[in-house]
Parts: C-alpha cells; sequence; structure tokens
C-alpha cells in the first residue's frame, strides 16, 4: 500500500500506519494500480474521483461491507472488545456507567483517538430547543412504485410537524442534521420508518445507540465561531435530491419564523451549494433577504445562537446490514413540493430558456456509476422518437424546461428524477430499478404529488449490501421497455 487520501487539509503531509497521508487530487501523480474506497461516504468519493480527479473508474474499488463501512474506529472496537459489550455501552441509560464502560474499553483496546461519549435523543421526541411549529404535524400517504401490471401499494404515515429550534453555544457541520447543545446530541430521523437497520450516523457522529453516542472530540480537531445563523443543512450535500428534497426545501419556511426577532440570522449552508445550479437558484429567488455563510464540508462550527428547521421532507439514505426499503421509510410534505416546483418553474421563466421541443426524452447517464447496457436501450428508444439528454451536461433552467415540456420520460432510477417535480401533469414515465432497492418510494411518491403516470421495471443484480448495489453492473430487459412503449401508443 502507498499511503492515504484524506480531504482534510490538516492530515495532508501526516503519517498513518507509517504511510503517508495525500490530498485527494495528488493520487494521478503517483504509481499506483488501484484506489480502495474504504468510507461510508464512498458515494461521494466515488463521484469525486472519477469526476472531479479523473481517476478511470476501472481502477477503483470498495474494500468496505456494510459493517467495515463505518468509521474504523467503530470497527476497531468491534473487533478488539466485541459487538455485544459496546452495545451495552451505548444503549445504557446512564451516563456514569456508560462512561465507565468506554474508560475500560479504552484500556483494553488503547486510546479512542478524538472522541468522545455523549447522552443522544432524538429531536422528534425532545421539544425543549422548539421555539415555533412552522408546519402541524398531518396523516397522509406515501406512494410507492408503480411495477408495471402490479397495483400500486401506500402506506399512511403520520408527517412530522415542521419545527423551528433554538441552540445556544452549539456544534454542527454541514453533512448533518445533528445538533451538540451543552454536552448532549440532538439528532433526526425518518421518524415515519419502524426499519432498524437504519443509519444515521454522519457528519461528527460516529456511532450511536439507544442512550449514548460516539462524535468528534472538537477540544482535539477545533471549531470555528460563528456568532448566529440558521442551519440549513442535511445528512449529505453532494446529491441533487437531497439537497433539494431535504435541504432547500426548508427555505420556504423562512418567511413563517416569527416576528423581527430572527430577521439578521444568515443562512449557514454548505460551501457545495455553489457547485449545484438548482441550490443557487433557490438561495437567490427564496432566501428572505438574508447574508449567506457558507461552511466548509469537512468544517465543525460552534455557533452562539443557532436555528434550525426540521426537514420538510425525508429519506433514509444508509442502512446497517443487508436490508431494503420499504414505503414507510420517506415522507413528505406536500406543501414543501409545490414550493420545489413554483420555485424552479419561476427560475425556468427569469431566465428565458430558450424552448427546445422534446416529447420524448430518454434520461442517459455518463456511465460512471452502475454501467448498464445503455447503448442498446438507447438505440430501441431513438427507433421510436425519443431524444437522449444528459440532463447533468444542461443549467438548472434547462433540465426544468425538458421536463416541463416532455410528455414521455424513460430512464434509470437516480437523481435526475427529482425533476419530477417540474412534469406536466399526465406526463407517462418508466423507470427500472434494482429489486434490491426494495420499495424505494422517493420517486414514485413525486410522481403521485405531480400527477405523473409512472411505472416501474425490475432487473436483479445480486448486491448484497447498499454500497455493492451503487457500483453493480446490470442488464435491462429491453422487451419490456418495447411492450411498456407499445401499451402507450
Amino acid at each position: 500500500m502507498i499511503g492515504f487520501a484524506d480531504n482534510n487539509p490538516s492530515k495532508h503531509g501526516s503519517r498513518c500506519k507509517n504511510r503517508p497521508v495525500y490530498p485527494p487530487w495528488k493520487i494521478p501523480d503517483l504509481d499506483f494500480d488501484r484506489v480502495f474506497i474504504a468510507s461510508s461516504y464512498y458515494q461521494e468519493i466515488y463521484r469525486q474521483l472519477v469526476d472531479d480527479i479523473g481517476i478511470p473508474a476501472g481502477r477503483i474499488s470498495l474494500s468496505c461491507t456494510d459493517d467495515a463501512s463505518r468509521p474504523r474506529l467503530w470497527s476497531g472496537i468491534q473487533q478488539r472488545i466485541g459487538r455485544q459489550y459496546f452495545g451495552m455501552v451505548l444503549g445504557t441509560r446512564y451516563l456514569g456507567m456508560a462512561r465507565l464502560g468506554l474508560a475500560l474499553a479504552r484500556r483494553i483496546i488503547g486510546t479512542f483517538g478524538s472522541v468522545r461519549l455523549v447522552p443522544v435523543h432524538w429531536i422528534d421526541e425532545r421539544t425543549g430547543h422548539v421555539v415555533e411549529t412552522l408546519q402541524p404535524a398531518e396523516k397522509g400517504y406515501v406512494y410507492g412504485p408503480k411495477y408495471i401490471g402490479r397495483r400500486q401499494e401506500r402506506a399512511l404515515v403520520e408527517v412530522p410537524a415542521i419545527v423551528l429550534s433554538r441552540y445556544r453555544s452549539a456544534t454542527i457541520t454541514c453533512i448533518s442534521n445533528a445538533v451538540l447543545c451543552g454536552g448532549e446530541l440532538s439528532m433526526w430521523r425518518t421518524s415515519t420508518s419502524t426499519n432498524r437497520h437504519a443509519n444515521y450516523a454522519s457528519g461528527y457522529v460516529f456511532k450511536y445507540g439507544r442512550r449514548h453516542a460516539l462524535v468528534e472530540d472538537f477540544h482535539t480537531s477545533g471549531t470555528e465561531k460563528i456568532e448566529r445563523g440558521i442551519a440549513i443543512t442535511g445528512s449529505v450535500d453532494v446529491n441533487y435530491y437531497h439537497w433539494l428534497l431535504e435541504v432547500v426545501s426548508k427555505l420556504a419556511y423562512l418567511e413563517r419564523m416569527g416576528g423581527d426577532d430572527y430577521t439578521g440570522y444568515p443562512i449557514l449552508i454548505s460551501e457545495k451549494a455553489r457547485e449545484f445550479g438548482a441550490v443557487s437558484a433557490f438561495l437567490e429567488l427564496a432566501n428572505g433577504g438574508r447574508d449567506v455563510f457558507f461552511l466548509r464540508s469537512n468544517g465543525y462550527y460552534e455557533v452562539d445562537d443557532l436555528l434550525t428547521i426540521t426537514p420538510p421532507n425525508s429519506l433514509i439514505t444508509t442502512f446497517s446490514g443487508r436490508t431494503c426499503h420499504e414505503i414507510r421509510d420517506c415522507y413528505f410534505s406536500s406543501e414543501s413540493l409545490q414550493f420545489l416546483r413554483r420555485t424552479g418553474l419561476n427560475w425556468m421563466y427569469r431566465q428565458q430558456v430558450r424552448p427546445v421541443r422534446r416529447e420524448k426524452v430518454f434520461l442517459a447517464r455518463k456511465g460512471t456509476v452502475r454501467p448498464y447496457n445503455q447503448q442498446e436501450v438507447r438505440a430501441l428508444l431513438e427507433a421510436d422518437g425519443f431524444e437522449a439528454v444528459y440532463l447533468e451536461d444542461l443549467s438548472f433552467a434547462e433540465q426544468v424546461a425538458v421536463m416541463q415540456q416532455a410528455r414521455v420520460i424513460v430512464g434509470p432510477t437516480g437523481a435526475a428524477w427529482t425533476n419530477l417535480l417540474f412534469c406536466r401533469p399526465g406526463t407517462r414515465a418508466l423507470c427500472w430499478m434494482a429489486e434490491e432497492y426494495g420499495d424505494l418510494s422517493c420517486f414514485s411518491h413525486i410522481a403521485v404529488e405531480m400527477q405523473v403516470q409512472m411505472e416501474y421495471i425490475l432487473y436483479r443484480t445480486g448486491a448484497t449490501s447498499s454500497q455493492e448495489l451503487f457500483f453493480s453492473p446490470y442488464v435491462v430487459d429491453t422487451d419490456e421497455i418495447e411492450r411498456w412503449l407499445v401499451s402507450g401508443r
């Protein structure tokens, strides 16, 4: 092994396991055979290596399973002292007992590095920091995928209230909804789900149990100070779907914050917002006249006076162990979806996009992730009058225009389907998705809300984990696609 690569500038030039730590952009200068990704942020790292740095996809391997994808600290703890013992440490009600257990573990395996143990609770169960309800809880349905030839399933859920909370001297990061305040961790979850394999650890949260969590020790890593602000953040900052549904949707509720008390609070948001034309558009149209402060993706910030808005829409993105999605693993606020739609269409009209008539659209992909028989599919569709469109090559306004003008849309599952938000009612859509995803319902629900007639084709990959599924190549049955096309003529 030549060495390690890390995005954290403070680690560049240091050594780990007696090997150098490089900045990722130095990898092409090294004499290497293969890059191994050993992180739970494998999706973000993969895209950075391929799209930003230019490393061929064939020279990248995923070296972690669901268990190994957890932080190395947690994997080492489990290997040395046992999963059952440490589960007791994180699950005990008494912080003193948990700290004693941590101290014993420290004696067994040595230092834990820059982590500490803190009490943890779910935000939807504690109201101590809540200052205002911006939208009350309401019952509603989540609509699962409509598989061809089958009835569309749905689940009745209680969409949680959207609340404004206020924290004093709180620590945040822009890649987590968690807040560390007063030595206690507040975490957000998809409360409609009963999936016990859901994993909400992200940002500075390494691992959590029923009562306690392991978090970064900021006395070691350091934080940046901010006087005050409104955190417009989410669990990730590199995925288009999560940007719009989980993060940007919070902007709809800025105007509901009571009186003039919070007028001067700036928006705190990831610096990666500037890389997404859609996010920049929403910040311009819906910032409420507030200043915007951009946070570093790998930075930790201590905010003297922090405001947070709970996610209007939520989807479980990470699971521990072999599992798949259930319909209840996501929820949506219809009001926030309409906000996203109105604002996107408004941006398109403001940009005066020159219309290009595309009634039949094939959502093509560049092929860096989940390669499949795209050329065969494309030939079939083009013979039927479809035009292949690479949405990532278009501006946000152009993407909205494509979806607004299309009457039929076909393509593989992925973040591009977030743009269903901008389709006309009555549009037909066909998506193919891995059977191993289960009832992943984020796009099927948006389709129902936007009155799009969306159906699904399934294929198998043989993947046994969400990480493996992200990369697995596959073959979609073109005969099924052709039958769907004929049925709509």
